[in-house]
């Protein structure tokens, strides 16, 4: 229904927004947003490439979000949940994601991607540093990306495209905001404990979709 997609699409920006609050994020907020205001110079120009990084931000997680809407795409739910290693198996990967964030393994990324340094004083170069936002953060979210999209596969490919790019506004947001207004960065909280708790939490809830789809594939295992 139309509320009920409304009512998704906002829980996946506020989970945008929270993904900003993981330790491999939280830290680099101020410099991101202060060398964007130092290449600007004047607070409108400021704004428009906070603008342009927000948007390199949503097309990270929007091109995450394609090939699990290609997937759902040729995937019918109700023959993913009639046959239960399909079922069992998305559980399983799930699950694997949920003890990653947690803090059981690690994604480590290609030292060649820390090489890649868009500059930040153009509409161009401000959309790529918001790219690069997302790639280099993948240590700390990719488990939920990496979680969402098999997932995704039982969910229509329009819905799957509107959630990961909500994601991806959640997670822009705090940086047009702080475009706009660079004297806010020194509010921003400081990593520490609470960063962890939220990577745990948000293990614990991927565990529990992954049960979800661990006790689909079992009833249809026995049914």
């Amino acid at each position: 229904t139309p509320g009920g997609s409304a009512a998704s699409a906002l829980l996946a920006i506020v989970g945008g927004l929270v993904l900003n609050l993981t330790p491999c994020v939280l830290p680099v907020i101020p410099i991101k947003v202060m060398t964007l205001s130092h290449h600007a110079g004047s607070p409108g120009k400021s704004l428009v490439l906070g603008l342009a990084m927000a948007l390199g931000v949503v097309a990270f997680w929007f091109g995450i979000g394609l090939p699990a809407a290609l997937f759902s795409g040729f995937a019918d739910p109700s023959i993913i949940f009639g046959y239960w290693w399909l079922t069992l198996s998305i559980g399983l990967i799930i699950a694997v994601m949920g003890v990653g964030i947690m803090g059981a393994f690690a994604i480590n990324l290609p030292q060649s991607v820390y090489k890649v340094n868009p500059t930040a004083d153009s509409l161009h170069g401000s959309f790529l540093f918001g790219v690069m936002t997302g790639v280099l953060g993948l240590p700390c979210f990719g488990f939920v990306a990496g979680a969402l999209l098999p997932a995704a596969a039982a969910l229509s490919p329009t819905f799957v495209v509107a959630i990961f790019t909500a994601i991806g506004v959640g997670m822009a947001l705090p940086y047009l905001v702080l475009a706009a207004k660079p004297s806010w960065v020194d509010k921003i909280p400081r990593t520490g404990p609470a960063s962890e708790l939220v990577k745990q939490i948000m293990g614990l809830l991927l565990i529990a979709a992954a049960a979800y789809f661990i006790g689909a594939g079992l009833l249809a295992l026995i049914g």
